[in-house]
């Protein structure tokens, strides 16, 4: 067994976690945030109401706009639980690096205490078992038997991450 894998496998609880932003950039920030516990229970899912336009590319990807987000709580009303959730357990996320990129970006924003939680990123497990394959969660759904998600939003994507976890462990 790999050693991520077998990092993986000598996990006991964890919570699969997923991000949607306003961009990929150095600037932008999380519009929706989700974790789901390892047996599947959903811990957090909320949007956030973003200080900075939504760019169009991310909206095309995940389908979230400036209306979506007017009634959002803000993150420094998201982020004290999140931040109690993601110290308490092991954190698995498809593109973990990308994810709290934009985690510490979002706390910066707003003059936030960020602490890197124990994360282990389920993109570079799955490229360690499946070298030739593309490292999307979609190529990843298609190779270990899952269906395709129907969108790209912080729940089900984190739902998604959490089956492909279980699916890398055989």
């Amino acid at each position: 067994m790999s050693g991520l894998l077998a990092a993986l496998a000598g996990l006991e609880d964890w919570i699969a976690l997923d991000t949607e932003t306003t961009g990929l950039g150095p600037y932008d920030v999380v519009i929706e945030v989700a974790a789901v516990r390892g047996d599947g229970t959903v811990l957090i899912e909320s949007l956030v109401r973003p200080d900075r336009p939504v760019h169009g590319t991310a909206s095309a990807v995940h389908g979230l706009h400036a209306a979506d987000l007017v009634s959002a709580p803000s993150w420094p009303q998201v982020w004290p639980r999140l931040q109690k959730l993601l110290l308490s357990v092991p954190v698995l996320a498809w593109n973990a690096a990308f994810d709290l990129r934009l985690l510490r970006q979002t706390c910066d924003r707003h003059d936030l205490p960020f602490q890197t939680p124990r994360a282990l990123c389920l993109r570079e497990v799955f490229k360690e078992k499946h070298p030739h394959v593309r490292g999307t969660l979609d190529a990843a759904c298609l190779t270990l038997g899952l269906p395709i998600r129907a969108q790209h939003r912080a729940r089900v994507d984190a739902e998604v991450a959490r089956q492909a976890a279980w699916a890398m462990l055989g």
